[in-house]
């Protein structure tokens, strides 16, 4: 993930950010430094069809954008 980052920086040299805005009770604006000082969570997840019931379990993870 760290080396994602890395690369979302602009030619200018400015890091790209995450705006977090509409009806929301807290818009933010978050960096990559932001976004990389935020401990990451993980949840194992299902994908599954509605007629074939579920077709993979995997494990994902990531930074939290909220709360």
């Amino acid at each position: 993930m760290s080396q994602s980052f890395a690369a979302a920086r602009t030619t200018a040299g400015q890091a790209a950010e995450l705006v977090l805005a509409g009806d929301l009770d807290n818009p933010a604006r978050l960096t990559v430094p932001d976004l990389l000082g935020r401990p990451q969570h993980r949840a194992e997840v299902a994908f599954e069809c509605a007629t074939s019931g579920i077709q993979a379990i995997h494990v994902d993870g990531g930074y939290r954008a909220w709360g």
